[in-house]
């Protein structure tokens, strides 16, 4: 499915049609994910004179300038979630209170019947 755009509303970092906001900034689905998965890590520098034009076609060029204007633009960093480790648990899963699931996850690595004591 693809994702809706806003009628004559364009993504203030590259200028591709925008499909809401995120991170406090009107931007499109592609900015959107850019800024998720980079606004927390360290952006190697820009190879020119980090001053590089950030339009629909050049966007993917320049990481540390597209990550530079979508600061400029509005974009919080705060806004993001930090990231999950591969494969982890989440918490909530893990505590004996969750109910049953903690019960099926005990008796399947104990062997024990939900019966038995």
């Amino acid at each position: 499915m693809m994702p809706r755009t806003m009628n004559n509303k364009y993504c203030v970092v590259c200028g591709d049609k925008a499909t809401g906001y995120n991170f406090n900034a009107l931007t499109c689905e592609s900015c959107k994910a850019f800024f998720r998965r980079n606004a927390l890590k360290k952006i190697p520098k820009c190879k020119f004179q980090s001053n590089c034009v950030i339009d629909i076609v050049m966007r993917r060029m320049c990481a540390f300038c597209r990550l530079n204007k979508c600061i400029e633009c509005g974009m919080k960093k705060v806004s993001t979630r930090s990231p999950r480790i591969r494969g982890s648990t989440p918490n909530h899963l893990l505590t004996e209170s969750t109910g049953t699931l903690g019960v099926d996850l005990e008796r399947r690595g104990q062997g024990v019947s939900a019966h038995e004591n």
